[in-house]
This record gives structure tokens, sequence and C-alpha cells, in this order.
């Protein structure tokens, strides 16, 4: 079944008894009238931003009732453009501390743990030139079940081709959805396999 839009919501949300909307660029919200066992009730529907998900679509026993979510809704929509707004600003001033020779180290996987490093050739502004680098076993860290250990970064071996990336709050690079690099402490990090 296909969802419907924003748009084709308000649409439908239209032909309802006693229609009207209420357009922001935070918000949306439509209040329109139904009829239930003979008695006609205030309803709402509410959406945030562009998002076709439906906030409040319910009706109500009383205007006031109704009134009274309408006006946190739009404070809730406030607060959080507010705080989006906040955070541009932190991320737009952000300014990395990172320098050449920094490596970055990646933990991730799914019933394992793998570790990427990763060596920051040079920086310009809030982009870092990456490589990625080998790893090597912290002697006498094999767990006794043979399959993790502890690993280091080995600058002397390069992976690849070297990359852009931009380097954000917190010295933190974001490679994939699923991997996420962070600067690295020069401590052995935990690394598990399966054979």
């Amino acid at each position: 079944m296909k969802t419907l839009d924003q748009k084709s919501k308000i649409a439908y949300l239209l032909t309802k008894k006693n229609a009207k909307i209420e357009v922001t660029d935070l918000y949306k919200i439509v209040r329109y009238e139904i009829e239930k066992n003979g008695n006609t009730y205030p309803a709402l529907c509410c959406f945030a931003g562009e998002s076709s998900k439906e906030y409040n679509r319910f009706y109500y026993h009383n205007t006031d009732e109704m009134e009274k979510v309408i006006s946190n809704f739009k404070a809730n929509c406030e607060s959080n453009a507010k705080r989006k707004q906040e955070r541009r600003k932190v991320r737009a001033e952000y300014i990395p501390t990172s320098k050449p020779g920094d490596i970055f180290v990646c933990s991730w996987g799914y019933e394992q743990t793998n570790i990427d490093f990763y060596l920051l050739l040079e920086i310009k502004n809030k982009t870092g030139l990456f490589v990625e680098i080998g790893s090597k076993r912290v002697e006498g860290s094999t767990y006794s079940h043979g399959m993790a250990c502890n690993v280091v970064a080995n600058p002397d071996v390069r992976v690849g081709e070297a990359f852009k990336k931009r380097i954000g709050e917190g010295e933190h690079i974001s490679l994939e959805s699923y991997k996420y690099c962070h600067k690295w402490d020069g401590k052995p990090e935990y690394c598990s396999w399966y054979n």
C-alpha cells in the first residue's frame, strides 16, 4: 500500500467539514469538524515541517482542549527549530584541532569487532585527507578462545587510495552509515573474528 505524502493528506483533510489550514515554515495545522453519534466535535491534524507523519490526528470534546494541544505542538516545533539552528551554528563555528599525523580509529561489525585505522595526511579548513593504514596485534593479547585480540595502528602499511572527509565536532569522521571514526588515543583496541 502506498503511503500518502503530506500534500495528499492535507488535500484530503481539507475536504472535511469546516476545514481550515494554518501554514508556517515550521508546521501545518488543519482544523476541521467530525460527526460522531449525532454530535459535532472539533478535530485536528498537525504536520511538522515537510514531514508526511501526522501528529495529533484526533477529535476533541471541546475547542479549548484542542487549542491546548495546538499550543503545545507549536511550542515544540519552535523549540526544535531553535535547537536545530543552534546546532547548525555550533557545527559551522567548529574548528578541528587535528593535525597531519593524527590517527583515527573505527570500531564496527556485526557479531565480530572490526578495527580500522586511518592516518590524517593533511587538513584544509575542516576537510582532512586520510588514508587507511594497517594494524598489528599486540603481543600476548590473544584471548583464550583464539578469536579475539588487541590491535594497534601500523602507519607503515597503507591500504588503498587517499580520500577526503570532513572532520566534525569532537574530532569525528563518518565513513559509512556503520563506520564512525574518532581520534585514536593510542591505546590497544579490541578486535574479534570468527573462524
